[in-house]
């Protein structure tokens, strides 16, 4: 598939990212640049764009919105070095904004294309997304939109397909003094609760 050479950054929005399929996301995804790493600093709003199919997309709703994790609003990334740092995860729980699900940033190169990307390591810290080693990647649409994917071990530990998602902002800036709502993720491992009457169901 070839991008329209016709469209120009500026029609880039959110809106039009949800409307395309995964497989188009992710040709449009080879094409962009990494943003510059101290580039991303500060809160950022995340939206879901398609996973390729039906099953998936509720897949995708379930987990990112109706498990014990929370609501999930975004990301926040903060520059340490000049080629490292670290982030973490916005989600609303309880009505109120909580922070958890953190990762190490670097630059790097993709999974997939092997070009230059932002990479977001879960691994770094010791939560749930971590067991899987879940890499997500970042590259830059226009001003204030990044298009990213993000892919995890299977149980036979090979590396699944890529699944896209977008950020747009900052709106606001890092928030260096938050607690962690399931622990550091540092010293111990994060524990989330578990309701066993809460799982995924697909829509008939």
């Amino acid at each position: 598939m070839t991008i329209s050479k016709e469209v120009s950054k500026e029609e880039w929005t959110v809106e039009k990212l949800k409307k395309m399929k995964r497989e188009e996301l992710l040709e449009l995804y080879k094409t962009l640049p990494a943003p510059a790493f101290e580039e991303m600093d500060g809160e950022y709003n995340g939206h879901t764009l398609d996973t390729g199919s039906e099953l998936g997309n509720q897949m995708s709703e379930w987990v990112m919105n109706k498990t014990a994790m929370g609501i999930w609003k975004g990301k926040a990334y903060t520059p340490i070095t000049s080629t490292t740092g670290e982030g973490y995860n916005r989600y609303v729980i309880d009505g109120k904004e909580r922070h958890h699900l953190r990762f190490g940033t670097d630059m790097n190169v993709s999974l997939f294309d092997g070009k230059p990307t932002l990479r977001m390591r879960y691994a770094t810290f010791k939560n749930v997304s971590a067991r899987n080693d879940l890499i997500d990647e970042v590259r830059k649409l226009d001003e204030g939109i990044y298009l990213c994917t993000g892919a995890a071990l299977d149980e036979n530990g090979n590396r699944g397909p890529p699944t896209p998602f977008c950020l747009t902002g900052p709106i606001r800036e890092y928030d260096h003094e938050t607690e962690f709502y399931f622990g550091d993720e540092v010293k111990e491992q994060a524990i989330i609760p578990f309701d066993p009457k809460n799982k995924f169901k697909p829509n008939k």
